[in-house]
């Protein structure tokens, strides 16, 4: 849901798309929201960054947060086994050489078997 400055951009750019008989979907939507608030540039920015993202000190859910939020900026569209394959490549050492014999494709349980391994790492550790 929009609101303030947005939801009146929004208003306006819909009564002009509609006059000129622009199909207003989803896409339509996205394509037009993304031109007006991330310009290319920034978008191009934050691909940079999602393509150069390792999890570092971040903790497993802090790493997918920020994954998860740079990967709408990703140009050519994710499948679900590449989007695993990225993730896993970024995480720390430890991590990932337990979740990689795993061979999980699917994100969500990517993520919380990194959970996991993590939690049983840091209690060896502790």
């Amino acid at each position: 849901m929009l609101a303030g400055e947005a939801e009146h951009w929004w208003r306006g750019t819909y009564q002009m798309l509609a006059a000129r008989g622009v199909t207003v979907d989803w896409e339509c939507f996205r394509t037009v929201f993304m031109e007006k608030y991330f310009p290319e540039s920034v978008r191009h920015a934050k691909e940079a960054e999602f393509m150069r993202l390792h999890q570092g000190g971040m903790t497993v859910s802090e790493y997918a947060m920020k994954f998860q939020h740079l990967a709408h900026f990703y140009s050519q569209g994710i499948a679900e086994a590449w989007k695993c394959r990225k993730f896993t490549d970024g995480l720390r050492y430890e991590l990932r050489r337990v979740v990689v014999p795993m061979a999980i494709t699917e994100f969500p349980t990517l993520v919380e078997k990194a959970k996991v391994v993590e939690l049983l790492i840091n209690d060896v550790i502790c």
